[in-house]
């Protein structure tokens, strides 16, 4: 059985990285006008580049279908 292939691209950016005033936030791109295609705000205090990149990649797999 073979599953169907999802290509789903993932951004995240952090303004003033590791500051007290830094704001991260990350995007996911399925394809245009996709209903799944989301930015938001990293979530909490831990607003590094690191923690949005991981934010993403857990988002992009919780609005990724199962097969």
């Amino acid at each position: 059985m073979q599953h169907p292939t999802i290509e789903v691209f993932t951004n995240s950016t952090c303004y003033n990285n590791r500051k007290l005033n830094a704001r991260s936030g990350h995007g996911i791109w399925y394809r245009l006008n996709n209903k799944r295609n989301l930015a938001l705000r990293v979530p909490g205090n831990a607003q590094l580049n690191q923690v949005g990149e991981i934010v993403v990649v857990i988002a992009a797999v919780n609005t990724t279908p199962p097969f």
